[in-house]
């Protein structure tokens, strides 16, 4: 308060919730009942306006509340979504899935179990891997998520106790890649008997064509009749 004609500028983005009676050029008290209109850290200021033509006393005092505790978590977010990958390959990188607040904040008190789950399921797939993680900081990372079966448009589906689902962007798995040739090896104690001599030990052998097609021909060692 002063004895003098005193202005006043409040911070920005804070609403006086009631002036009162006292509230005069000379006696100010929005500060003191000043509130921001969104949450979040701040460093308000007020601004005392004095005229120096005009000497006068003037006494300000103010009150420092303790600040309100953060706000819970709300909902589950896919911080690092699933990328494509081989039918049966893990994915990678590692699936990440932050529990926030309704300011989309992740909050890092957060401690609880997270699970994941298939959601859009295209090729009749199955999730293997660890799918429930306790979240470390608000965060929980899946990083040995595998499907068997090839397919487009996968989903995962990420769920906590207490919060909001969250689906996670699509994503494809491929078939692998198989080697042409069929040729397989012979058991080492398999013998026939060809002309008179035993043949031993047949082996397999993958021979390339023309147009990189692979064909299979059996190389044999002839042992001395017994």
């Amino acid at each position: 308060m002063a004895n003098v004609v005193v202005g006043l500028t409040p911070p920005a983005d804070f609403t006086p919730l009631n002036g009162g009676p006292m509230s005069n050029t000379a006696i100010k008290t929005d500060g003191d009942f000043a509130v921001r209109a969104s949450a979040g850290l701040v460093d308000p200021q007020w601004t005392w306006d004095f005229d120096q033509g005009h000497p006068g006393t003037w006494l300000a005092s103010a009150i420092a509340l303790n600040p309100a505790p953060p706000p819970a978590a709300t909902h589950l977010v896919f911080t690092v979504q699933p990328s494509n990958t081989t039918a049966g390959g893990t994915i990678s990188p590692a699936v990440q899935v932050a529990a926030q607040d309704d300011a989309g904040v992740t909050v890092t008190s957060f401690g609880g179990s997270i699970t994941i789950a298939l959601g859009t399921n295209p090729a009749g797939g199955t999730l293997s891997g660890t799918k429930i993680v306790t979240a470390v900081n608000g965060v929980a990372a899946f990083s040995t998520l595998s499907i068997d079966n090839a397919g487009n448009g996968y989903t995962l589906v990420a769920t906590a106790t207490g919060l909001a689902s969250a689906t996670s962007a699509p994503f494809s798995t491929s078939r692998r890649r198989r080697s042409r040739c069929g040729c397989k090896r012979a058991a080492a104690a398999a013998s026939t008997r060809r002309s008179g001599r035993r043949l031993s030990g047949s082996t397999w052998i993958a021979v390339r064509g023309r147009r990189s097609r692979e064909r299979c021909r059996s190389s044999t060692t002839a042992a001395p009749p017994p």
